[in-house]
């Protein structure tokens, strides 16, 4: 038998390298979900975490940004600047995995 080490909210929060409210939003959008409960009080796991971020990031984008005009060029989709198959110990943080999804070549 294997104990799992589980996080709090706020713990989770700075594990993904994003603020509380942020974690709470993603929650109720259904991005992120709890991995357990006691009473309460919402618990993570580290695994699960990184899997459902993994999932997440691999989803396409319903939609792209248009260019505000001719200068600027639009964001490529998400899926053409996600690195292939790294490990999410060389992703970084959560705000590290997203922002590399969405910057432009």
């Amino acid at each position: 038998m294997s104990l799992t080490a589980y996080l709090s909210t706020e713990e989770a929060a700075e594990y993904l390298g994003i603020t509380v409210h942020a974690l709470r939003m993603s929650l109720h959008r259904g991005h992120l979900r709890p991995t357990g409960r006691i009473g309460q009080r919402l618990l993570f796991s580290m695994d699960d975490l990184d899997e459902q971020v993994q999932q997440n990031l691999q989803k396409k984008p319903v939609c792209l940004p248009v260019a505000a005009n001719d200068d600027e060029e639009a964001p490529k989709a998400a899926s053409q600047n996600a690195p292939k198959k790294a490990s999410l110990a060389k992703l970084g943080s959560f705000r590290d995995r997203v922002n590399s999804a969405r910057k432009p070549d």
